[in-house]
């Protein structure tokens, strides 16, 4: 009876990360990388969406990522990177946009991941509290 008492009403827990991928990009991701990703989602740390067979849109998966996600974090990237802010913005949703100055994997967009970086960064030093 005690025991019953101290058990959590509900042991189901919400994923940190949410992510998205096709089957390209797993049978693209390094070998040994897919043991850390395995057990990440093995522990329910991620939840993780599949586009349809046969499909890689990324704009597909960037729609999928922001209806899912409460707030964007970017690292770095390029056009999709900007997409992402545009759709996270437009859900007024909030977003993070770290400048570690990784760049893209294409070296497409105007502005970026350092660029939204550099916007926050001077939106921040301007705005009076």
């Amino acid at each position: 009876m005690l025991a019953r008492r101290h058990r959590r009403a509900n042991t189901a827990r919400r994923a940190l990360i949410f992510a998205v991928s096709s089957e390209k990009a797993d049978a693209d991701m390094p070998a040994p990388r897919r043991p850390l990703w395995e057990a990440l989602l093995e522990s329910g740390a991620v939840r993780l969406e599949r586009l349809r067979p046969g499909s890689r849109s990324g704009a597909a998966m960037r729609e999928i990522q922001a209806r899912e996600g409460n707030v964007l974090v970017t690292l770095g990237g390029g056009a999709g990177v900007e997409h992402l802010a545009e759709l996270y913005s437009g859900r007024r949703r909030p977003i993070i946009p770290l400048d570690a100055r990784i760049g893209a994997s294409r070296g497409d967009g105007t502005l970026g991941g350092e660029g939204l970086a550099r916007l926050a960064l001077a939106w921040y030093c301007h705005v009076k509290f």
